[in-house]
């Protein structure tokens, strides 16, 4: 698709455009409709203008699914690509039936791909992501624990250099983030730093997501501080949360966040 190649929404609506139109020509009993029901929700979904965007794509992913059975090689991608399509519409709706299903078609994406798959890693982050919702709406601390856990198998899996490295070291460093607050263990926040340090480093200016790894190392360090009194922590959380505000090429909303830290700080 070129639009991840250049982000032009006007590619983006016009891939969709083609592939309803594709799908359109062929029936139930297809051999080309998996494959464009399957392409048709991966569109829907990095549009996502609002909820129609997401239960088409949803809606697309089942029938895609439907028509693959078991023991098909695209089985566990379409499984995969729809437990993340619920855990997205549960941040939507906050109805537990999506986030319960999530996970479970998420662990039985990675339950098809074992160790040595070139795809366990992605599966790994989907479910951890999953199992993060479920924990921000239940508070149940294994929740936690699991998505660190998943996230932690996803990094060691991740080559260096790999695009997707430094999503895993993000989600990875909030999860730990996160647990510091139950266990004060100041160990879980270092380790938090570290990875988000590295994720920064991932995401050099011009980064779409570079004002994000700015506010939340910022965040990490602030935390840090308020232990350790250490000005050298001080001083940086207000620098990397000023930074975040104003790097242009982050979307706004990111951008307001690290301005709202910068401010608390």
């Amino acid at each position: 698709m070129r639009f991840e190649q250049n982000r032009d929404r006007g590619d983006l609506n016009q891939s969709i455009k083609n592939d309803q139109e594709a799908l359109d020509l062929r029936p139930d009993g297809h051999p080309d409709r998996p494959t464009l029901l399957f392409n048709l929700a991966a569109g829907l979904l990095a549009r996502f203008e609002d909820r129609s965007d997401l239960d088409q794509s949803i809606e697309c992913n089942r029938e895609a699914l439907n028509l693959r059975p078991e023991g098909h090689l695209s089985r566990s991608t379409l499984l995969s690509n729809l437990a993340g399509s619920l855990q997205m519409h549960f941040k939507q709706t906050g109805d537990r039936c999506d986030v319960d299903q999530s996970i479970k078609i998420g662990q039985e994406a990675l339950d098809l791909r074992p160790s040595g798959q070139t795809d366990r890693p992605a599966s790994l982050t989907n479910l951890a992501i999953c199992l993060w919702a479920q924990f921000e709406q239940t508070k149940d601390w294994s929740d936690l624990d699991k998505s660190i856990k998943h996230d932690k198998e996803a990094l060691d899996l991740w080559p260096v250099g790999h695009k997707s490295r430094s999503t895993s070291l993000s989600n990875l460093a909030g999860s730990l983030r996160m647990r510091f607050r139950w266990t004060s263990d100041i160990s879980d926040l270092d380790l938090s730093i570290k990875y988000d340090r590295e994720a920064l480093s991932l995401r050099p200016k011009g980064h779409p997501d570079r004002s994000a790894s700015l506010s939340t190392l910022g965040m990490g360090l602030h935390m840090r501080f308020k232990q350790t009194e250490s000005k050298s922590d001080l001083v940086s959380s207000l620098c990397l949360a000023q930074a975040g505000a104003v790097h242009e090429s982050s979307p706004v909303a990111n951008r307001l966040r690290a301005a709202l830290q910068w401010i608390k700080i």
